[in-house]
């Protein structure tokens, strides 16, 4: 038996994909039956188009279009690629952001954002410093003590070892396991 074919849900209502020639026939029955304000955004949202491909496919099919709706589209289309664009340049002037090392300037060493109004927060340069001399004399402190508490370990064991320096050790070759 051959493979049973999964059946693809995903693709949306058939009139959001046909091609022009199919969407014209349908649009003839469309026209007459909308009942809507704005037809070239009715015909763009029912057959999934941009609002250009809307108001040339209803002049095909005949709809008078005034050359107000025509100005209204054109602005629209326009106003729609201006938005993308300044979008795009946002997005892009972003990364470059992220790329610039701008996390730091002359008041402070990490900037961790901006408020509102524009002014920077974050850790200072002297924030910094204290911070890293504060962890210095910790450092020196531990060291301290560290060195203290091994000279004192290695005077016990030095006396200890002083005494066992005289004795001999006897061990013959038949007492090592190996």
């Amino acid at each position: 038996m051959g493979k049973k074919k999964k059946k693809n849900k995903d693709l949306g209502p058939k009139r959001k994909r046909l091609k022009r020639e199919a969407r014209l026939k349908q649009a003839r029955i469309w026209v007459d039956n909308y009942e809507g304000k704005n037809i070239i955004k009715g015909y763009r949202n029912w057959f999934a188009v941009d609002l250009e491909c809307a108001l040339k496919e209803l002049e095909m099919v005949g709809y008078p279009v005034s050359i107000k709706q025509k100005e209204y589209v054109k602005r629209a289309t326009a106003e729609r690629q201006r938005e993308r664009q300044l979008r795009k340049e946002r997005r892009d002037a972003h990364k470059q952001a992220l790329l610039d090392d701008d996390w730091s300037d002359e008041t402070f060493a990490f900037i961790a954002g901006y408020t509102p109004g524009g002014a920077p927060f974050g850790i200072t340069h002297e924030e910094i410093e204290r911070e890293e001399k504060r962890a210095e004399e910790e450092l020196q402190k531990e060291i301290r003590e560290w060195e203290k508490d091994f000279a004192d370990c290695d005077d016990k064991d030095n006396g200890s070892l002083d005494k066992n320096k005289d004795k001999d050790l006897d061990v013959s070759d038949e007492d090592l396991p190996f």
